[in-house]
This record gives structure tokens, C-alpha cells and sequence, in this order.
């Protein structure tokens, strides 16, 4: 068995990537949609990192809502972005 030590900001953090992963799985078994979601999250949807996710962005790759310094991302148009690139295996 192996123990890990968290700091306060570590514990923080993990805390809210649980909140929001619970309330996520809340949303969806309750059969409404998150029609939006920030950048860290379409950056894990998709498997990049942030700067990847700025250039598709500025390449208009992605479309995007922007408030203030805050960006959201519609949830359909990073599935239709995975769906545009998706290789079918060959059979």
C-alpha cells in the first residue's frame, strides 16, 4: 500500500475536481444536459493541453463563448470536433 501526503492546495484541488465530476454525473443521471464547460474541462474532454486548445481556437477549429477572460465550450461542438477526426479501424 502506498501513502501519499497532500498538501492544502493539492487537497483543495482534489476536492473540486470531485465536486464537479459528482455533480457532472448528477446532471446526466438526472437527464439534463451541461451545455457548456470551461477550458480546463473541454482540455480534458479532449485530451490536450490548454495551449492546444488555444491554437484550435484561434485556428477557429473550435467554436467558443467568451465572458469577460472566461471561456466556455459547447460540449456538442467538442464531441462533433472528436467525430470530425475519428479514423475507423479497418476491418
Amino acid at each position: 500500500m502506498i501513502i501519499t501526503q497532500l498538501g492544502r492546495d493539492e487537497m483543495k484541488q482534489l476536492f473540486r475536481e470531485v465536486v464537479n465530476e459528482l455533480l457532472a454525473t448528477q446532471i446526466q443521471a438526472s437527464g439534463q444536459s451541461v451545455e457548456f464547460v470551461t477550458s480546463k474541462r473541454a482540455c480534458e474532454i479532449l485530451g490536450i493541453t490548454s495551449r492546444t486548445l488555444q491554437n484550435y481556437r484561434d485556428q477557429n477549429k473550435i467554436g467558443y463563448s467568451q465572458t469577460g477572460s472566461k471561456i466556455y465550450y459547447k460540449v456538442k461542438d467538442l464531441h462533433s470536433f472528436l467525430d470530425r477526426h475519428y479514423i475507423k479501424a479497418k476491418a
